[in-house]
């Protein structure tokens, strides 16, 4: 078994591990080891804006719907360099109001002041103003091409009473407008990219790694055991610290099989026990969303029809040539927030192009099956999604009632986890989501809307109840939440180190306190900013 040490070994090579080894690394005098699993999304598919999640994304746990567990499916997320963020749509959106006096309850780490700084550091948005970042590594752009059926769209939230804004992270609760998006000059910016190049010397990545457990010397953690490619096992170790930064639902998967977890699930497999921390899996959130698909009385109106395969190479040229045209814009263009009448936040995306399911849109071409090869869109939105003339809302449900839980299925870390998402399993959030999609269907019949839909393309789903629509938004987060130590569900302390033991901490999305109102994406890198921070501090 070769052995290799580290100041800092860092588990996930994900949006937070990538962005904390690099800001962990400015002090030159410390080694830091960066462990993945996967390899960085390669070729032109893996850099395209417009391109989908599917197509990256590995099947990695099962999932059940509900606490009767009567839907059950693979859930998707990221693999390789980067993590979701170099697949996802790249969303990046601070947290609101509501989001921060959650933190700030905490601790006054997690003070507004200071998480704004984090994010500055973070971002860099010149086309935003103070108090945004200007001078990070996170590059970024509006979102879309502000083509007339985005423009149609604003207007008619607008005319529906959302004001119309600049920047929808300072809405204060309610805008509409052009959200901000990770890319850069055509081509999507993940924290791999943004801050692991070039490399810095002090930072090793070791990929192929297929974290096993954390290692323990007594109480306090001493490494990781992994597996590398053909089933080798080996073990790195770390002189001051281990980090775990693999995301929401692997992240409490390893500590339980490190011995870290609920007491009773850890004796049910024959796990020894290094501390019984109940918290650990349970609270998971996840944002439930609903997409919606509208014709059009005039179809070009939509940029689908640049995707018809003599077009496609047209813009295939554009973009290889020039980093411009419908492969260098985002798919979500114009993004509406609001209140639902109880108060929950609801965010309406905007698409000028008609997602919808693969086998319904076969249906209606007349290749039938043999269509879903012909289709440029088939690589662009993976092999559940096809996009036709038309165009897209997609609702989202912020801060839903319900919360799901991760479980072992297995001691065996290869084998999957068991999720339970918890979507609508609170009665109040079948509620909100329904008005929140009917608020979104009114919107279609407002102007300048109004005059242009033909109406939706799946007039079934006006009978489908939400159970059956119902999509999860992959934001995972909050199943290792920080906080204080009476809560009994909160295994991390403000500082993010696991309660219990020594030398462990957590800093991905499984460490916020409760889920946000907005997608994580810019608050993990905050997170992982501001815990680089902490670490320094203590280590001084």
């Amino acid at each position: 078994m070769s052995l290799q040490v580290f100041d800092y070994l860092i588990a996930g090579a994900g949006t937070a591990g990538c962005a904390l080894a690099a800001r962990l690394a400015e002090d030159p005098r410390v080694s830091v080891g960066l462990v993945e699993e996967g390899e960085a999304p390669s070729g032109l598919l893996g850099r395209l804006p417009l391109s989908g999640r599917a197509l990256f994304a590995d099947p990695l746990f099962a999932r059940s719907h509900g606490d009767d567990g009567s839907t059950n499916s693979p859930l998707h997320s990221g693999r390789g360099l980067g993590g979701s963020a170099a697949l996802g749509d790249g969303l990046w959106h601070l947290a609101q109001s509501e989001d921060l006096e959650t933190w700030q309850a905490i601790s006054d780490h997690w003070s507004p002041r200071a998480m704004l700084a984090a994010y500055q550091r973070a971002e860099r948005a010149p086309h935003q103003s103070v108090p945004r970042g200007q001078a990070g590594p996170m590059v970024l752009e509006r979102a879309g091409r502000f083509d007339d059926l985005t423009q149609n769209f604003i207007r008619a939230a607008h005319r529906r009473g959302l004001p119309i804004v600049g920047d929808l992270s300072l809405r204060a609760g309610t805008g509409v407008g052009r959200p901000d998006v990770t890319q850069s000059h055509g081509s999507k910016r993940s924290t791999a990219a943004a801050y692991l190049t070039p490399m810095p010397p002090n930072v090793t990545l070791l990929t192929g790694c297929k974290v096993q457990r954390v290692q323990f010397l007594g109480r306090r953690a001493m490494g990781l055991e992994v597996l590398r490619g053909g089933g080798w096992q080996t073990s790195f170790q770390a002189r001051r610290e281990v980090i775990l930064s693999l995301g929401a639902l692997t992240t409490p998967q390893i500590l339980m099989l490190s011995g870290l977890g609920p007491g009773l699930t850890l004796q049910r497999f024959d796990i020894p026990v290094i501390a019984a921390l109940e918290g650990v899996g349970q609270g998971l959130f996840d944002q439930p969303q609903v997409t919606l698909a509208f014709g059009l009385n005039d179809p070009s109106l939509s940029t689908t029809g640049s995707l018809r395969l003599d077009r496609a190479l047209w813009q295939a040229m554009l973009y290889a040539t020039r980093k411009q045209g419908l492969a260098a814009a985002s798919l979500w263009s114009a993004t509406a927030a609001q209140a639902l009448p109880t108060g929950a936040p609801l965010a309406i995306d905007f698409a000028p192009m008609a997602l919808i399911p693969a086998d319904q849109a076969a249906s209606r071409s007349r290749l039938g099956q043999a269509a879903r090869w012909l289709r440029p869109a088939r690589w662009l939105f993976g092999r559940d999604r096809w996009a036709v003339p038309g165009f897209s809302l997609r609702v989202s449900l912020g801060q839903p009632k319900a919360r799901g839980r991760v479980g072992l299925r297995s001691p065996d870390a290869a084998e999957p986890t068991h999720v339970d998402l918890g979507l609508l399993g609170d009665a109040r959030d079948q509620e909100a989501l329904q008005t929140a999609v009917a608020m979104a269907r009114a919107l279609t019949d407002q102007s300048p809307l109004a005059g242009l839909t033909s109406g939706p393309l799946d007039p079934q789903l006006e009978n489908a109840s939400l159970r059956e629509i119902v999509e999860p938004s992959h934001y995972y987060a909050a199943t290792c939440r920080m906080g204080h130590e009476e809560n009994q569900h909160a295994v991390l302390d403000p500082d993010l180190r696991l309660r219990g033991v020594d030398g462990l901490r957590v800093v991905d999305a499984s460490a916020f306190p409760d889920g946000l109102s907005v997608p994580p994406l810019a608050s993990v890198v905050m997170l992982a900013e501001r815990a680089a921070t902490l670490i320094r501090q203590d280590w001084r």
